[in-house]
């Protein structure tokens, strides 16, 4: 950007001053920028903010054309907050990404505790009439040059392998006419991978993949509800597996749900996959706050962390895996939409061809707003449209793009709504910024 001498500037609504630990941390949720000063350091930005803040200007260009360069700065006549609620509404209205997740069968080989599908009509695997139906909805809603993303669930979704090759290969055609990008990732218990299917994920166009190791095998064979000798057997196959899961992805996540009793089981998994020289960039290590609110997750009998409890120990635990050698995850970067249920475009469909609003629903039966049958009858859920720049709470807030309101179904439900985006937010960004490879 050229920056003359008459224009003006104001500080970005999107930028956060943080000063901890003898650090000052500036932040642009915008666009996920960071820099890091020391105290004596910051004086001179300061001086540059204050001065933008009486005049619009300041005498120190080069600094005003770095911090301009960074959105830390807006022309002052520039309607950011406008800006980016257009931006987001045109995400969430854009039908050119057709959003899918698809559970080709609700059975399972394990009977997880904290399961939400545990009451869901498990019934049959998906017929060929029920495919031959969701193939034509991708080809009358996928548009010309658009994106077809595919989330395969369940149930289980490896009972049912031959459906999700069967599905994307028609996908797949159907891409190709529409000159359509294809991608597509799965949720797995892990327990059915084989060196053979696992081959097949290229082809599949499965770049990525989660996968669940709940600490020590004892509380795995608890948490799954199967024998310790088979539990022990899966983590002996599991990590002679990642290194032929890493070759085929693009992005492996190993999620480990934790609760009060066994949060610090977490560290055994990283210390196992260190030991074994499991350490790649691709392996995103991830927590799983067992939780049971609002019916997204009963997970009784478990003893919950709250929600902060929780935040606390992912920082240590963030600490530790870049101590080990693991990239960190989940820096704050501006989202496109929360998730995608408030978009136009996108579906949780179960085995039967019910459709449904939002994934914790899906196989529950009493939540279905449609089927594949009749899909004339589909109505926008209560959730589509979710504009957290209506909520007051949210739309002074400087932290907005990367978070949006968070899940817009607690939003309806969860009465008093708490947000958790700013909670310790100065302690992880500092964590992020010492997390960064030299």
């Amino acid at each position: 950007m050229i920056i003359s001498n008459q224009m003006l500037w104001k500080c970005s609504a999107f930028t956060s001053i943080y000063k901890i630990k003898d650090n000052v941390l500036l932040f642009s949720s915008i666009n996920g920028k960071l820099l890091k000063f020391t105290p004596k350091q910051f004086t001179v930005i300061q001086e540059i903010f204050n001065s933008v803040k009486d005049t619009g200007t300041s005498s120190q260009k080069e600094l005003i054309e770095l911090l301009s360069s960074q959105a830390f700065l807006v022309p002052a006549d520039f309607d950011e907050i406008e800006a980016a609620h257009q931006k987001y509404l045109a995400n969430i209205h854009n039908n050119k990404r057709l959003v899918l997740v698809l559970s080709p069968t609700m059975r399972c080989n394990f009977s997880c505790s904290y399961c939400f599908e545990k009451n869901a009509v498990k019934g049959s695997d998906m017929t060929n009439d029920t495919q031959e139906k969701l193939i034509g909805l991708v080809k009358n809603k996928l548009e010309e040059g658009g994106l077809l993303d595919i989330q395969w669930f369940g149930g289980e979704p490896y009972m049912a392998f031959q459906t999700i090759e069967s599905l994307t290969k028609h996908f797949q055609e159907i891409c190709n006419e529409k000159n359509a990008i294809y991608e597509a990732g799965i949720i797995t218990n892990g327990s059915l991978l084989t060196l053979d299917n696992i081959s097949r994920l290229e082809h599949l166009h499965i770049t990525n993949m989660q996968i669940t190791l709940d600490g020590t095998p004892e509380t795995f064979s608890r948490h799954k509800r199967i024998s310790l000798e088979n539990a022990i057997e899966f983590y002996d196959r599991i990590y002679t597996q990642i290194p032929y899961l890493i070759k085929q992805l693009k992005h492996l996540c190993i999620r480990i749900n934790i609760d009060r009793n066994n949060y610090k089981e977490a560290y055994y998994v990283v210390d196992e996959l260190s030991k074994r020289g499991l350490i790649d960039n691709r392996i995103d290590l991830r927590l799983g706050l067992l939780e049971g609110k609002n019916g997204i997750v009963d997970c009784i009998p478990h003893s919950c962390l709250s929600s902060e409890e929780y935040l606390e120990f992912d920082l240590e635990f963030k600490e530790y895996i870049f101590k080990q050698g693991f990239t960190v995850y989940s820096y704050p970067m501006p989202q496109l939409y929360p998730c995608a249920t408030v978009t136009e475009n996108s579906y949780s469909i179960d085995p039967s061809g019910n459709i449904y609003h939002c994934v914790p629903e899906t196989g529950q039966g009493q939540d279905v707003k449609a089927t594949l049958d009749h899909m004339d009858e589909y109505q926008p859920n209560e959730y589509q449209g979710f504009d957290p720049w209506n909520i007051t709470g949210c739309k002074t807030c400087s932290l907005l793009p990367i978070c949006l309101g968070r899940c817009p179904r607690r939003q309806v439900y969860e009465k008093p709504y708490k947000c958790l985006t700013k909670y310790k937010f100065d302690e992880r960004l500092l964590l992020y910024s010492n997390c960064q490879r030299r």
